[in-house]
């Protein structure tokens, strides 16, 4: 896949995620929209990563993935 990408570490696991495509942009920006609530925004950075693992190298399933 072409484009930029990072390295992040989960888990003791490091993935390779890219850059958001339009469609991603587009939901990242719905949760911005939302976060009118404490919860909401506190929640949100998960989301946005649950939105980068999608494409993530390895494949993950985000909900399995346990931080250090």
């Amino acid at each position: 896949m072409a484009g930029r990408t990072a390295v992040i570490a989960l888990g003791g696991t490091e993935y390779t995620v890219h850059a958001f495509n339009i469609g991603e942009l587009e939901r990242v920006t719905e949760l911005l929209q939302d976060a009118d609530t404490q919860i909401k925004r506190n929640k949100m950075s998960f989301a946005i990563l649950r939105i980068a693992l999608e494409r993530a190298e390895p494949t993950v399933d985000p909900g399995t993935v346990e931080l250090d």
